[in-house]
């Protein structure tokens, strides 16, 4: 530990006292500051913020140990090592020294070299509670990104959090994260790598300036470092670290004075050797150089937040490929329209609410008339095709968002209705025996005409405990077979028959 690192405040109201330690300290190397009495001194700690505070046990107005007291209810200010002087030698006045939050006492007069071993050992100590702390709030920074990435594999949430973390620890004005536009693979721009990109994810103190959302066409400064290293600018130039140096343009200097940034840190976010985005950190208030400790705590967030941004870009391509094999399990692959297991699930479903509401739901099944013969007469590939007809044709009858068409089995069809009466449902079936008919589709092996046509059965009920989603579909099996007993090509209502 440096002395000339190090800032002492002294506090005596007996100046020939501050002068004798102020030498001693500053022979030594040490930074000094003074104050002549306790407000001074309150004052003093706030602005300057010293490492150790020599401070005089008894002074007018406001003595030592309640200048000690009220140091130690702030928490900004409660972990700066107090060391007492006093002339008194009392059991009772140290231990009251120490009782109110004293590390240590310094006996009139002064003993140099007793006085500097003092103050060398509590700085020392300060040093390594400081170092254990950074240490301790790097590895909650780090370990706060990693389980977020446990907790929430959606990005958005894990870059919100990840720039809510940095902020704190930093003691930032505003972190922001942006991100590369991917290139638009359908309609690509050969003259570009990447489209310009935006703020996805920010947090910011009160009174500052939201970026979220801004595109950064006019920033290029983000894309010109494609290494790891951070880029840091400060209002009155770079500082003297191992960092990627650029110089700053007009525009970029323009832009930061525009959002009130004294000092600026942009690393940047690759995945898979390609640039992912930045992370960028602002300071508006003050104009604090970057440290060496800082480049390496950011260096660790940022290679954490990679393996984070992986992972849950993973688990979106996980989640996209479970959605399409939902889909594909749930969707007839000939027709498009749901498929049996589909339409079971839904009227399971459906049924539960319906019955809690006491509203009416109404099924609907279609067959087509003598479709062994359309296929013997007209071969299987266009029987496909009469297959897919029908299909779009009862799709379109069913156009409200709860009703779902299905392909029941083979050449039978499903509607189910939900909040429809019977006679909405007639309506339906009329209109998806009109469409059909509209078609005109040939079919020389029918028996009932020239072109193709459905019977039709259907059940209305209010749902009850007495009642089964499934006696619902063998009621309107049953009103199917009538229709087709009776001619085919026409409806039949039928009634729900308790098992």
């Amino acid at each position: 530990m440096n002395p000339a690192d190090t800032l002492v405040l002294i506090v005596d109201d007996i100046t020939s006292n501050l002068r004798v330690l102020g030498e001693i300290l500053q022979n030594r190397g040490y930074k000094v500051t003074f104050a002549k009495n306790g407000e001074q001194a309150l004052e003093r700690v706030i602005t300057a913020r010293p490492d150790l505070i020599l401070l005089d046990l008894m002074m007018p107005d406001i003595d030592g140990l309640e200048v000690c007291t009220r140091l130690k209810q702030n928490p900004e200010i409660q972990s700066i090592p107090v060391i007492f002087l006093t002339a008194s030698h009392e059991p009772a006045h140290l231990l009251e020294a120490f009782s109110h939050g004293a590390v240590d006492y310094i006996t009139k007069p002064f003993n140099a070299p007793e006085l500097l071993a003092r103050v060398k050992t509590h700085l020392e100590l300060k040093y390594l509670q400081d170092w254990n702390q950074r240490q301790l709030q790097q590895e909650r920074l780090i370990r706060s990104i990693a389980q977020g990435t446990l907790e929430s594999l959606e990005l958005q949430s894990l870059l919100t959090n990840t720039a809510a973390a940095v902020r704190a620890y930093f003691q930032a004005d505003r972190v922001l994260i942006y991100q590369c536009t991917e290139v638009d693979t359908l309609n690509p721009d050969p003259t570009l790598e990447t489209q310009p990109g935006r703020i996805v994810a920010e947090s910011l103190t009160e009174g500052s300036c939201s970026l979220l959302g801004l595109t950064l066409e006019d920033c290029p400064w983000i894309h010109t470092s494609l290494d790891r290293s951070p880029s840091l600018v400060q209002a009155g130039g770079f500082p003297p670290h191992n960092a990627t140096v650029q110089p700053v343009s007009a525009q970029h200097q323009e832009t930061l004075a525009q959002w009130q940034v004294k000092a600026e840190m942009i690393t940047p976010i690759f995945q898979r050797s390609e640039h992912w985005g930045a992370l960028i950190i602002h300071r508006c208030e003050v104009d604090a150089p970057w440290t060496p400790e800082e480049l390496q705590v950011i260096t660790r967030v940022v290679e954490q937040l990679e393996v984070a941004i992986q992972q849950a870009s993973l688990y979106s391509q996980l989640r996209l490929l479970n959605q399409e094999l939902r889909h594909l399990a749930n969707v007839d692959s000939l027709t498009s329209l749901a498929n049996r297991r589909a339409l079971d699930e839904y009227l399971g479903q459906i049924w539960k609410t319906l019955l809690l509401e006491q509203e009416p739901l109404s099924l609907l099944l279609c067959d087509i008339d003598y479709f062994k013969a359309y296929n013997d007469r007209y071969g299987h590939p266009q029987g496909d095709w009469c297959l897919q007809q029908v299909a779009q044709t009862i799709a379109q009858a069913s156009h409200r968002p709860m009703d779902l068409a299905a392909r029941y089995g083979g050449e039978e069809f499903a509607v189910i209705l939900p909040y429809t009466p019977s006679e909405g449902a007639q309506q339906v079936a009329q209109r998806l025996q009109a469409n059909l008919e509209a078609l005109q589709i040939p079919h020389r092996g029918s028996s009932v005409g020239d072109c193709l046509t459905l019977s039709l059965g259907l059940v209305t009920v209010i749902p009850t405990a007495a009642l089964s989603p499934q006696q619902i579909v063998d009621s309107a099996d049953r009103a199917l077979y009538q229709a087709k007993a009776k001619g085919r090509n026409r409806l039949e209502i039928g009634t729900p028959l308790l098992s």
